[in-house]
Order: C-alpha cells, then structure tokens, then sequence
C-alpha cells in the first residue's frame, strides 16, 4: 500500500510510515476542526482544571483570607499537564495574566474565570 506522512487529530504530530486512510473517516461535523487537541481532554487536564477551579473557587469566597495561598497554589499551574502539554498558547497567556492581575491586587480576570468556568450553582 501507499505509504505517507498526515497529521493525527489536531495536534499536529506527524506520523511517518503508516498508510493513509483509504477515505476520511464519518464524524457528524467535518467542517469545524475540535476546539481544542485531543490532549486536551485527557484525565490529567480535567483533574487539573477541576484543581484550578477549586483555588478560583476558593479566592472568590472570602479573598481577604484566601488570597494569599489561593495565588501561591495558582502559581504552580506551569506545572500541570494542562498549561505545560495540553494548553493552546491563548490559553497559558490567559492564565499568566489572571495571575498577574492576582499580584497586583486586581481580582478582575480571576472573577470572570469564575463566572465563565468555575461558578457552582
């Protein structure tokens, strides 16, 4: 058979050695590409955004009190999965400037990560 080089999902590695696919394969949308790479939604990303919202979570209870461990565990996020493998750069610049907002005091970004994402009714 053929032999060629394609790119698997959205991540954009590619695989050297194994045969094309004879036909794409049949998803109910194939005009829209996955909004974020397969990678994303792995168990170590959604631990690591339920992790994250938990410390948002957190600040916006009572911020006074929890702001200062809330912004210390905030900062270890370039350690997860989810901003060191699987973040799209909007999102790492994204987190880099709520916790930047964090230092300086301002509370502005982290409340609306929390009403976007992290709210618990």
């Amino acid at each position: 058979g053929h032999v060629g080089v394609f790119q698997m999902g959205s991540v954009g590695t590619p695989i050297i050695g194994r045969p094309r696919p004879s036909h794409p394969p049949r998803h109910a949308s194939q005009t829209q590409p996955p909004a974020t790479p397969r990678i994303a939604k792995s168990r170590f990303s959604a631990a690591d955004s339920t992790w994250w919202c938990a410390w948002v979570n957190y600040y916006v209870q009572y911020p006074a009190a929890h702001a200062q461990q809330s912004l210390a565990q905030m900062r270890t996020i370039k350690e997860k999965h989810l901003y060191a493998k699987a973040g799209a750069p909007d999102f790492r610049e994204s987190v880099d400037a709520e916790i930047a907002a964090l230092e300086l005091g301002d509370a502005g970004l982290l409340q609306l990560d929390y009403q976007a994402n992290c709210k618990v009714d």
